[in-house]
């Protein structure tokens, strides 16, 4: 297929120079022709001869490279062409060069050239859509061309020319023929327009019409000298050269100017690449240098919050997101809590604190299981890790999560989103890893920081913790300790007379008060001891929830009615029993319904109920009509040596080790203590036992 490359107005002043050209060579030759006839026939055959062979010989050179099959048809066939009109002039009458006396074998050898030239041109277009075997070709053009040599020079081939009658039957019928088979080359090349180049399908049309001319002309000629004879080779000269015309254009102008236009474009677009990647190196040095500086403002300081905040708004800043979450990785417990964000609502920010994440749970899981990018470009997409309510509560849109590290542990993972219409191009990935490259470190060392902030806080609270105990351990042991030594003395010393008065048995029973008070105060603190030192040691057997109750009722009773309180218990008569420690579940109980008798004001009631839960785990729970516990109070009075109310503040007596003790017998038991208590509400308090603790009737 051949494509127009040089601008149309261009093709025409080609083509208006050659016609004018033409017109002056043609009359150079009419000139020639009257005064030398055979000089003008040698002069206009051997320009179609030169032609036909530059032709060739430039098809042929230039075929590798333009891959042109329709030319290269042309050129093959025009070679053999040359070879016929080159012998047709050399025999042509007055040359002298062969042993010919008649006209004849030239005129012959001029409508074999024209029968071949005819072919070629109705054949050619269509090798503009096909492929071509120049070997092929070029034989069987050969192969036609000498066995025409060898008919006409044997006197095989049909006469064409009689001397004194003119041209015979054959000859004329064969040029109207010819003229008829150019007509259809015409139409032919009309056809194929769409495959071939505008200027070459024109100047060929115009040069086959004037072939047409040419052949019309040789038909009625009389004498190989005559006018019409003149007139036909005139018209032959000017096919020809508008041939040459079409040649020098389709091989050599148009190559070497798509060859120019190539360089030029290609010269464009090296200068339009050079100019691009120096943007793009300007825009890598700005952004190497946004991920340093974002580096440098995370490494001054060491409080968390603030290196978490720094590193999300310089994240944000270079890759225009508009929201930003960070996740803290822990390696003991392998799951995620949330570091910090930007962007997002109250509502999620806080649903998101009290989260964690399980290390392969969800997107941001998964990139801390794997330690690879994930690049999700829209919210249409189906990953079934993507949580769909958020993604559509906080409208967001594209997503690219990276793990941040700090060596080769991975110690949070930074997660940057966009809300519609803005999408993140996967390239940002490359600049979101480097930025969590360069903060890894500052990351770990804020977090390590902060660690040690909390471990020292943490040391504080103890020491103030066991100041506090210390203090409730003197007061509680003072207490006790001087009713014994008071009542003791005045027992000694007889103060109310000899012993047997009944003032004697009231101070009896008050120092053993003060001494089960200080032996259950000591036993707590012994316990203690060995279950965190892990060398408490259960002695288990069936227990009786109902005798485990009604012990310790029985032992708290005395001090439950001296405030009026009721003490209550609802346990099921098919209760099954449960397999535990006894002197531990009686201390719990103890514990539980003491505090409970605390804790509740004159009048009160404290209840005491068990049931099976639908797993087969025993339940009881203890509740109360007391003054309630704030969540802070409740997380206070779980940790040793604290009370729900300081030691300023508060109103009753105690270590602060009951509820603490309770929570590390159950542990004990592989089951769990629940606290739920509002302020001036009363206080509930489940105990839940694993189902293997539950002894049914049928075992």
């Amino acid at each position: 297929m051949l494509n127009t490359t040089l601008p149309m107005q261009h093709n025409d002043k080609i083509l208006s120079r050659a016609l004018l050209g033409l017109v002056v060579f043609s009359v150079l030759l009419v000139v020639v022709s009257l005064y030398n006839f055979l000089l003008f026939h040698v002069l206009v055959e051997l320009f179609a001869i030169g032609v036909a062979t530059l032709m060739f010989v430039i098809m042929w050179q230039t075929y590798q490279f333009s891959r042109n099959n329709f030319l290269m048809f042309l050129g093959s066939g025009y070679f053999w062409i040359a070879g016929l009109d080159l012998i047709h002039t050399l025999v042509y009458k007055g040359m002298d060069i062969y042993p010919i006396t008649t006209a004849s074998p030239a005129t012959e050898f001029w409508i074999t050239a024209r029968f071949l030239e005819a072919i070629l041109l109705l054949t050619a277009p269509l090798f503009l859509i096909r492929s071509l075997n120049i070997r092929t070709v070029f034989s069987t053009f050969g192969t036609f061309a000498i066995l025409a040599y060898f008919l006409i020079m044997t006197d095989k081939f049909p006469d064409a020319f009689i001397e004194g009658e003119g041209l015979t039957p054959f000859k004329i019928y064969s040029e109207y023929f010819i003229i008829i088979i150019l007509a259809g080359a015409i139409i032919h090349l009309t056809y194929m327009h769409r495959h071939m180049n505008a200027f070459v399908r024109r100047v060929l049309t115009i040069s086959i019409v004037l072939t047409i001319l040419a052949e019309l002309s040789f038909t009625f000629y009389v004498s190989v000298y005559g006018l019409s004879i003149i007139v036909g080779h005139i018209f032959k000269f000017s096919s020809y050269w508008l041939i040459s015309i079409a040649i020098v254009r389709s091989a050599l102008h148009e190559p070497y100017y798509e060859l120019e236009q190539q360089i030029d474009r290609r010269t464009n677009e090296l200068i339009a690449e050079i100019a691009d990647r120096r943007k793009n190196e300007e825009k890598i040095n700005q952004r190497q240098e946004a991920i340093k500086s974002i580096g440098n403002k995370a490494n001054e300081t060491l409080q968390l919050e603030v290196v978490l905040s720094r590193i999300l708004q310089g994240t944000l800043d270079i890759t225009g997101a508009t929201v930003g979450m960070i996740f803290l990785m822990n390696q003991q417990s392998r799951t995620l809590r949330w570091g910090a964000s930007i962007g997002l609502s109250k509502a999620f920010r806080k649903s998101y604190k009290r989260k964690k994440i399980n290390v392969g749970e969800g997107l941001t899981g998964t990139i801390a299981e794997t330690g690879k990018p994930i690049f999700i470009p829209d919210n249409s997409s189906n990953d079934p890790r993507i949580v769909r309510s958020v993604i559509e509560a906080e409208g967001l849109n594209s997503f690219i999560g990276v793990p941040i590290m700090a060596g080769n542990e991975i110690v949070a993972v930074m997660n940057i989103l966009t809300r519609p219409p803005e999408v993140l191009a996967k390239e940002e990935i490359g600049t979101i890893s480097a930025i969590g490259t360069h903060v890894g470190s500052s990351i770990h060392n804020a977090s390590l920081y902060k660690e040690l902030e909390t471990v020292k806080k943490e040391s504080e609270k103890a020491n103030q913790a066991k100041s506090q105990f210390l203090a409730s351990m003197s007061h509680d042991l003072r207490t006790p300790l001087n009713a014994i030594m008071g009542f003791s003395d005045m027992m000694r010393t007889e103060s109310f007379g000899p012993l047997g008065d009944t003032h004697y048995e009231e101070y009896a029973n008050d120092i053993h008060n003060s001494g089960s008070l200080l032996i259950s105060l000591i036993n707590d603190v012994l316990d203690l001891s060995k279950i965190e030192a892990g060398k408490y040691e259960l002695v288990e057997k069936k227990l009786h929830i109902v005798s485990l109750i009604e012990a310790s009722f029985l032992q708290l009773r005395n001090i439950a009615d001296t405030s009026a309180q009721t003490l209550c218990s609802d346990i099921p008569a098919s209760m099954p029993t449960l397999w535990g420690d006894e002197r531990a579940m009686i201390q719990i109980l103890n514990n539980l319904v003491s505090n409970a008798i605390k804790f509740t004001p004159e009048g009160g009631k404290i209840c005491v109920e068990a049931w099976v839960h639908e797993n087969n785990g025993i339940i009881i729970t203890v509740t109360d009509t007391g003054e309630g516990m704030s969540e802070e109070g409740i997380t206070k009075a779980l940790k040793p040596f604290e009370q729900a109310d300081g030691i300023h503040t508060r109103k009753h007596e105690g270590t602060g080790l009951g509820l603490h003790l309770c929570l590390n017998f159950m542990t004990l038991f592989g089951g769990t203590l629940k606290i739920e208590s509002a302020l001036g509400k009363g206080t509930a308090i489940t105990l839940r036992f694993p189902p293997e603790r539950t002894i049914l009737p049928d075992r």
